[in-house]
């Protein structure tokens, strides 16, 4: 991951990356969005339900 080590093998900052997850409100009909704290090593503090499923849909 790009948070642990870029490509000339520099770290970057995990407090320097911001990830914004957008979900649809289908009771509200609006895009509801929240930002998801990265951690130091690259992790993702509490994802959302669904967030990492991705790749399977897209096997």
């Amino acid at each position: 991951m790009a948070v642990k080590r870029d490509e000339t093998h520099q770290d970057i900052a995990h407090n320097k990356v911001k990830i914004h997850y957008f979900h649809r409100s289908d009771s509200y009909h609006t895009t509801e969005v929240s930002n998801l704290p990265v951690l130091e090593g690259g992790q993702i503090k509490n994802p959302p339900t669904g967030f990492f499923d991705q790749i399977e849909t897209d096997i």
